[in-house]
């Protein structure tokens, strides 16, 4: 049986029809737990400060082939430690001025579909 993901947006937009907050399901809920995975910095959230990643920190670093792995190997340890819903197929990392493009390939397990979240990652000062 499938299970049906659905998670609140967290632009908070308001749903023209019920009044309510959006919500996002499925594939979507899951693209944007993915995506707040690896953009949050650990001890951001107040009540779960070990969930986060520490990406961010690691772009300050100078661009080598050694940073691309360890920007793959954060992302892949924050994911598969926090969320169980995907299975990992591939991350790729590559240089894009000072900005890195990652890409993150998954296979959602009960939904047995594959999809992919895009980030562009940069240095904020």
């Amino acid at each position: 049986m499938n299970r049906l993901y659905k998670d609140i947006n967290l632009n908070f937009n308001i749903d023209p029809v019920t009044g309510d907050i959006e919500t996002h399901s499925d594939i979507e809920s899951i693209k944007s737990s993915v995506k707040q995975l690896v953009l949050v910095n650990l001890y951001e959230r107040v009540m779960h400060p070990e969930i986060g990643s520490q990406v961010n920190g690691l772009l300050f670093e100078n661009d080598s082939m050694h940073l691309k792995l360890a920007v793959k190997s954060t992302i892949r340890s924050v994911l598969e430690q926090y969320e169980p819903r995907i299975d990992i197929l591939d991350i790729t990392v590559n240089s894009v001025q000072s900005s890195y493009s990652v890409n993150i390939y998954y296979s959602i397990i009960d939904l047995q579909l594959d999809s992919n979240v895009e980030l562009l990652l940069s240095r904020v000062r």
